[in-house]
């Protein structure tokens, strides 16, 4: 896959507002939605649900035919595997809702963008991250990260954090769906 853009839609201008006003429409949707993660690691992948207002499902293996580690929320209460989790576990999903969309820098306004088949509207910015662990130098990551939204909608599509501008090969993916069928009911004790 690769990243397509109309050069004459491109724009310098910074568009982060425009990013975070569709991450922030994605985290008071009265929508069911959920996000999968792929990154290059092969056979991870992490799919986190809402139901809103209180309902949320975060589940994620390691690699291919791992089990899957599986956190539910309702509520306040919050089961793992199926088992009451107490104590203020709640705060996994709190932390992870106020994660989405964290804005990162300004975007660039792409305009319309062709990527797997289909044209959306594309935001690019570029991030460095300093990782520092206690006792070790510390480590950058280096990467853009492109944001595609439906062109109709609004909606968001695609979260993608590759090494250079192209999107052909991602180290993250992140892809939002909005299913009707999602049920996120607590485990029967």
């Amino acid at each position: 896959m690769y990243l397509a853009v109309d050069s004459s839609a491109a724009e310098a201008a910074n568009c982060g507002r425009k990013v975070e006003a569709a991450f922030q429409t994605l985290k008071t949707s009265v929508r069911p939605y959920r996000i999968e993660t792929e990154t290059d690691q092969p056979g991870y992948l992490a799919i986190f649900e809402v139901v809103p207002p209180d309902r949320m499902r975060l589940k994620h293996r390691i690699k291919e035919g791992d089990d899957w580690f599986e956190l539910v929320r309702a509520g306040n209460r919050v089961w793992l595997q199926g088992d009451a989790v107490p104590g203020d576990a709640a705060g996994v999903f709190d932390h992870q809702m106020e994660r989405l969309g964290r804005p990162f820098g300004a975007f660039e306004c792409l305009g319309p963008v062709r990527f797997s088949g289909r044209t959306f509207t594309g935001y690019r910015a570029y991030h460095l991250e300093f990782l520092v662990q206690l006792g070790q130098p510390h480590t950058e990551r280096r990467y853009w990260r492109t944001v595609l939204v439906d062109r109709k909608t609004g909606a968001l599509v695609y979260e993608i954090a590759t090494p250079e501008k192209r999107l052909d090969k991602p180290k993250s993916r992140k892809h939002y769906t909005y299913p009707d069928g999602v049920v996120i009911e607590p485990p029967v004790q």
